[in-house]
C-alpha cells in the first residue's frame, strides 16, 4: 500500500464503530442490577468525513426503584465506559447514556459530575484512567 509510506495505516487496522459498541455492551451486560441496554450506538464522526469526534449513546434499565443502587450503577457503567474507550483516539466526544429505573427516574452523568456534557474526557478523570 502507498500510503503506508507515509505512516498512514491500513483502515482494517482501524476499530470499527460496531467493534467499539460490541465491545462496551459486553462490558455492561454483565453487571449487577443491568435489566436490559437499549439503543446502545457508539459512532465516529467528523466534519469532511474525518473520524475525530465520538458520539456514545444508550439507556441501561435498571432492575430496581432504589435511587443509591441506581447511583452504583451509574457510577459502574461510567467506568466500564472510560475502560472500553481509554485507547479510542477521538479528540472530541459525547456520551449520551443514562440509567433509567422501573419507574422512569432517570440518572445521568451530567448531574453524577456536574458538567454540561458528559465526555470520554471527563469520565476519564472522574475515575482515574489515562486516555490515549
Amino acid at each position: 500500500m502507498v500510503f503506508g509510506l507515509f505512516g498512514c495505516g491500513s483502515k482494517d487496522a482501524e476499530v470499527t464503530d460496531q467493534e467499539w459498541n460490541q465491545r462496551l455492551v459486553e462490558a455492561l451486560e454483565p453487571l449487577d442490577h443491568v435489566e436490559e441496554l437499549t439503543d446502545f450506538s457508539y459512532s465516529m464522526q467528523g466534519a469532511f468525513g474525518g473520524r475525530d469526534s465520538a458520539w456514545v449513546s444508550g439507556t441501561v434499565r435498571s432492575d430496581t426503584n432504589d435511587p443509591a443502587t441506581n447511583e452504583a450503577l451509574l457510577e459502574e457503567v461510567g467506568r466500564q465506559i472510560a475502560t472500553v474507550h481509554r485507547d479510542n483516539g477521538a479528540r472530541r466526544s459525547s456520551i449520551m447514556v443514562h440509567v433509567l429505573s422501573p419507574n422512569l427516574t432517570k440518572y445521568t452523568f451530567e448531574t453524577m459530575l456536574d458538567v454540561d456534557l458528559a465526555t470520554l474526557d471527563t469520565l476519564a478523570a472522574h475515575y482515574g484512567i489515562a486516555r490515549r
